[in-house]
């Protein structure tokens, strides 16, 4: 997967990482606005050296034009952040319009779009119900090969903090991955996430931390939790041998995550959190040992 990030301000290549719509086959971006209409500075597109996200070429905007190109590691590309124009009005808002569109063979594999309901639901969670810079669950195509597996999602309490249970996670796999002889590699992935990449590359698996649980799971102790979710390129079914590695090394996830969490909890909160990390242990092909 080709991506820009936000923090490195490059254009990255991660191997590890499976593209979540491996069947695009070109990509193209209409621009709509001028700087000037838009009242911005910046904001371009551009084709980035590969071997170390640079950029390398500047594709001016002007509106009317499109930029085509093919969906694939050669043409690693990102955009620079559109700024106010220098000299405009404080009111005026600097707005970049632009059509972004991909394609594909076969008409089968359009690619899912959630209905507006569905993504009202799901962006704009209630303010009442759900703790403040909760994540929004992801809505998948469920016909999507290549879309990840929920595993199970165990509830963090409302007054722990996330970043110190992903902190805590994240030297505990750490520690795994060294006993296990790199069996696994573990990965931070953005702010708030964990990637555990098997050594077959077959699949892997992913621990989401501060994401909104669904209405029916808010309860007066937690309204968020840690996501689990196992993803492979689509392509394949994870192997025999991950699919046994991966049970071993999430029962030992339930094990740390309940730890750490029980620390937090009163004993009604206690009997609710044991229950849910129960009810995530019957979801492993394997049971524990």
């Amino acid at each position: 997967l080709h991506y820009f990030d936000t923090t490195t301000k490059k254009a990255t290549c991660d191997p590890a990482r499976t593209h979540p719509y491996p069947k695009r086959v070109a990509a193209s971006i209409f621009y709509l606005n001028s700087p000037t209409d838009g009242n911005f500075e910046e904001g371009e597109f551009y084709f980035a050296d590969r071997s170390n996200g640079e950029v390398d070429e500047i594709v001016p905007i002007e509106p009317g034009k499109m930029i085509y190109f093919t969906s694939d590691v050669s043409n690693l590309h990102g955009a620079l952040p559109v700024q106010r124009r220098t000299g405009s009005s404080d009111d005026e808002e600097p707005r970049r319009l632009a059509l972004a569109m991909w394609y594909v063979f076969d008409k089968e594999l359009e690619e899912f779009v959630p209905t507006y309901q569905d993504s009202k639901q799901t962006s704009r969670p209630d303010s009442n119900s759900r703790r403040k810079g909760a994540k929004p669950k992801k809505v998948y195509d469920p016909n999507d090969p290549a879309a990840p597996k929920e595993l199970f999602a165990i509830p963090i309490p409302n007054h722990m903090k996330i970043d110190s249970l992903l902190q805590s996670m994240g030297t505990y796999l750490a520690r795994k991955s060294q006993e296990s002889r790199s069996m696994w590699k573990v990965n931070m992935y953005g702010e708030d996430a964990l990637h555990v990449l098997f050594q077959d590359h077959s699949a892997m698996f992913s621990l989401d931390f501060g994401i909104a649980l669904d209405e029916s799971s808010v309860t007066e102790y937690a309204d968020s939790s840690v996501l689990v979710e196992r993803h492979t390129d689509g392509r394949k079914p994870a192997s025999l041998q991950y699919m046994l590695q991966e049970s071993v090394m999430l029962h030992g996830v339930l094990d740390a995550l309940s730890k750490l969490i029980l620390e937090y909890v009163k004993e009604d909160e206690e009997r609710y959190l044991i229950k849910e990390v129960e009810k995530a242990r019957m979801t492993l092909p394997a049971r524990r040992a």
